[in-house]
């Protein structure tokens, strides 16, 4: 069973993250040779408390993401909120190991973050984690994500 590995760091359960375009958008612009825009690497925090894994909105718009594939209503901390949902793909992994395991989703269905979370590009919700075995070991101050 293939297993990453991150430290827990003083801002949380932190985890490197690429975000591209979703399997279908890439499979049509290789069908008509279009540039296929680069996959983004991104700052993640694993949030337990949250079900959709969100996006900061900057990252979206530099995959050329404008337009969301719908919209919905959330209900955060400060009240309800409409949010917009875009499609990408999702791939979590190490960076200091890019031959080692991924975790990756092709199309998933993601939140655009309303604000701007410094030194953070992307929350991992429960729609990611219920993918996969979660184990955090506190005394060790590290978690471990198996699929």
């Amino acid at each position: 069973m293939p297993k990453l590995t991150f430290p827990i760091s003083t801002i949380g359960m932190e985890c490197d993250v690429l975000i591209g375009l979703d399997g279908a958008t890439t499979a049509a612009l290789v069908a008509s040779t279009q540039a296929i825009p680069m996959p983004i690497r991104c700052r993640g925090l694993i949030d337990t408390g949250t079900d959709v894994t969100c996006v900061n909105a900057v990252v979206l718009r530099q995959l050329g993401l404008r337009h969301p594939k719908k919209t919905a209503t959330t209900q955060g901390a400060t009240g309800s909120a409409t949010v917009d949902l875009y499609k990408v793909s999702a791939s979590i992994q190490d960076f200091h190991q890019p031959q080692g395991p991924k975790l990756v989703f092709a199309d998933l269905l993601v939140m655009e973050l309303p604000t701007v979370l410094p030194g953070l590009d992307v929350l991992i919700g429960m729609d990611v984690l219920l993918t996969a075995r979660f184990v955090l070991e506190g005394p060790q101050r590290q978690l471990a994500l198996e699929f």
